[in-house]
């Protein structure tokens, strides 16, 4: 009776862990999925990858492989399969692996994804815990950043230019001119005349 009862009391407490870590795993905002490396295939994934890739269903997404949902050539130039192959090999030889990534929905639209790879090993099965979190509007944010800071080196050149020319130009005037402050009456520029 003892032993009875110490084994449901077992039970129930890997029963709670199994649940909690399968809740967390579901209701990530990042995409999780799980790839059986023997098999190529999708064997788990989160409504959030679902959504993500805009495949409709989990069964949907199960039916998928990795190359599937992404481009056949990655911005790079590299075929998306060797690719994702190589970054596989090093999630199991050297860790974790972490990399910018461009990904595809079934309706052919591509996205920007920051994608995480870990090599894990249950049961004797060879599992890759893919995560994945959408950054093209990070990525776009970035692009407008750095349009934005070319954008006033470009205007800060072409005031310095501006400016040159004007002090040649009242240099030249056979009258004294100055620039002074409202605020405070500083002079900020005089020309050779005016001194």
């Amino acid at each position: 009776e003892k032993e009875n009862h110490q084994l449901k009391e077992q039970l129930a407490k890997v029963s709670f862990e199994r649940d909690k870590y399968k809740t967390l795993f579901d209701v990530s905002g990042d995409a999780l999925s799980i790839i059986d490396l023997s098999s190529g295939r999708f064997v788990e994934c989160n409504d959030a990858a679902v959504n993500m890739h805009g495949v409709g269903s989990k069964g949907n997404f199960l039916n998928t492989t990795p190359s599937q949902i992404s481009p056949p050539f990655q911005p790079c130039g590299t075929p998306s399969d060797k690719l994702a192959s190589g970054y596989i090999e090093k999630a199991y030889s050297e860790g974790p692996q972490l990399f910018q990534w461009t990904h595809s929905k079934l309706d052919g639209s591509e996205f920007q994804c920051l994608v995480s790879l870990s090599a894990v090993q249950i049961q004797g099965a060879n599992l890759v815990l893919a995560i994945g979190r959408n950054i093209t509007e990070l990525m776009d944010a970035k692009k407008q950043l750095e349009e934005a800071n070319s954008n006033i080196k470009h205007y800060k050149a072409a005031y310095k230019k501006e400016k040159i020319k004007l002090e040649r130009f009242v240099n030249l005037a056979p009258v004294g001119i100055a620039v002074n402050s409202l605020k405070d009456g500083a002079f900020h520029y005089v020309n050779d005349e005016f001194s």
